[in-house]
């Protein structure tokens, strides 16, 4: 059989007694080119295949890297918000003080006057100043329940039990405005019963609020066991354990990002004028953290707000 490189017959090889082909000097070197190229064409290709190695080292390192970026900057700001807390926590628990000591000489004074005035207009006067002073002392309530002073009486308690003592007419699912929804069965938890009652009612009041065309409010019990996995700001707020969340939402308004903020700042507050003291969410914040648990609120505009409240659960 003839062996061809080319247009040339540079062999002949017996099929029965196949022998080593001799080529010639031209052929040798199309031989080597060829070798050389195929070699070439390999090392490209090996090149390539580290090429795209280091690029999606690179990538993932780029991706770690934001990750990193990411997670530092919440961190900064958890920690600066957490500082701003307790600086702000100091400031309003000594202005409390204060504030105490002068609304004691004011009451004191208008008792006094209530001995000597009975009637007539400076009767009515009197009452004005007195419920004045009412209000200030509830101020300074939750100025103390912000700065973590309040003086607490925990007992165990069933948060169920507690949510329709509040809300007597809603114990059927659907009652009017409110959707209680309740876990048959949760734990017990330790916490004060009135200051309780305060803050379940606040947020219910904030809800309502929001909800000026009487949507339906709903409130949550239920038993969770938190880990280490869950949301960035249940993971540096709570220990792991497990936790009795009691949640209260709407769905109409919403909250806007930059007042997701300061929403527990005391004295802040998207209420008009003559509304609200901007104290209702601090006093919350205040109680839970007491209470050894905290408060998480999710919101986006336009879809409404869930205050979550998490109390540690008892055997």
């Amino acid at each position: 059989m003839p062996l061809i490189c080319g247009n040339r017959v540079v062999g002949v090889i017996d099929s029965e007694h196949p022998e080593p082909a001799a080529f010639g000097p031209a052929e040798l070197e199309v031989l080597i080119t060829i070798a050389a190229l195929t070699s070439a064409k390999l090392e490209l290709l090996a090149e390539a295949d580290r090429s795209r190695q280091r690029y999606h080292d690179l990538a993932d390192a780029h991706a770690q890297l934001s990750l990193e970026t990411t997670n530092r900057k919440a961190l900064e700001t958890e920690l600066f918000n957490a500082r701003k807390q307790e600086s702000v926590g100091r400031l309003t628990g000594r202005f409390a003080h204060e504030f105490n000591n002068l609304l004691t000489v004011i009451s004191g004074n208008l008792e006094f006057l209530e001995e000597e005035i009975t009637d007539g207009p400076a009767l009515e006067t009197l009452n004005a100043a007195q419920s004045a002073a009412e209000r200030g002392a509830k101020l300074i309530l939750s100025m103390l329940a912000f700065s973590q002073r309040t003086r607490l009486e925990p007992k165990s308690v069933d948060l169920n039990h507690v949510v329709r003592a509040l809300f007597p007419a809603a114990q059927h699912p659907e009652f009017g405005a409110m959707d209680l929804r309740l876990a048959p069965h949760i734990s017990p938890i330790e916490a004060d019963l009135d200051n309780l009652d305060a803050v379940i009612a606040n947020l219910v009041g904030n809800a309502r609020d929001a909800s000026p065309g009487g949507d339906v409010i709903r409130i949550t019990t239920e038993e969770i066991t938190h880990s280490l996995t869950d949301r960035r700001a249940l993971v540096t707020a709570l220990s792991p354990g497990r936790y009795v969340r009691l949640s209260v939402q709407d769905n109409v308004t919403g909250i806007a990002p930059a007042a997701l903020q300061q929403i527990f700042d005391p004295f802040f507050t998207t209420k008009t004028v003559g509304t609200g003291t901007g104290l209702g969410l601090s006093m919350v914040l205040g109680f839970m953290q007491q209470s050894g648990g905290t408060v998480e609120v999710i919101s986006e505009p336009r879809k409404g707000a869930t205050f979550s409240l998490y109390f540690p659960a008892k055997d």
